[in-house]
């Protein structure tokens, strides 16, 4: 459940625990169930959190290194936390984006260079390894704060290799997010 971002649009807002990380034990029991079923065949590491801070990223890859593996992440900790052993491991990143230089500082506080500057660090790490994957999709979610970057942000991402960008609408969190949705209630 960590996430290194505060994003305004994020469901962790709504909560009533507070986040924690999987328990060892729990982990252990959940690779090896797993592992014993062949029917799995992919795994999605992520969620409501930044599986790149979790203790046991590296393990998890290495001990599901037989499945196919897709990371949902923001991608703020490519440069300081994957490497090239890491990413052959993993068949697709899908990295979470809410527009361009003004709704990325807004929404998450997050430099839309230095987001851009994570992927070429992915995709030079892709290069050197010689393999295809991992693919890298976006996942945007749309508002009407953030709909004009659609078009822009299109032709910046297909100069870093993304394979997909999947548009989803807003839900909003709270009242205040009720007027950014794009679709008519009733």
């Amino acid at each position: 459940d960590a996430c290194n971002l505060e994003c305004k649009i994020c469901y962790r807002h709504q909560w009533v625990e507070e986040p924690a990380d999987m328990q060892k034990k729990q982990w252990r029991e959940v690779v090896k169930q797993i592992k014993n079923n062949r029917e799995v065949r992919t795994v999605v590491l992520g969620g409501m959190g930044e599986p790149l801070l979790s203790p046991l990223f590296a393990q998890t890859l290495n001990e599901l290194e037989d499945k196919e593996i897709w990371v949902t992440t923001n991608a703020v900790l490519f440069k300081e936390t994957l490497t090239r052993e890491m990413i052959e491991k993993v068949h697709l990143f899908v990295v979470s984006v809410d527009g361009m230089e003004e709704q990325m500082l807004q929404g998450r506080g997050v430099v839309f260079q230095e987001l851009l500057a994570h992927i070429d660090h992915l995709n030079a790490l892709k290069a050197a390894s010689g393999k295809a994957t991992p693919y890298l999709d976006i996942q945007f979610v749309a508002s009407r704060k953030n709909i004009d970057d659609i078009f822009p942000l299109m032709d910046i991402l297909a100069e870093k290799k993304i394979r997909n960008l999947v548009i989803s609408h807003l839900m909003p969190q709270d009242m205040k997010q009720a007027d950014d949705i794009l679709y008519k209630l009733h």
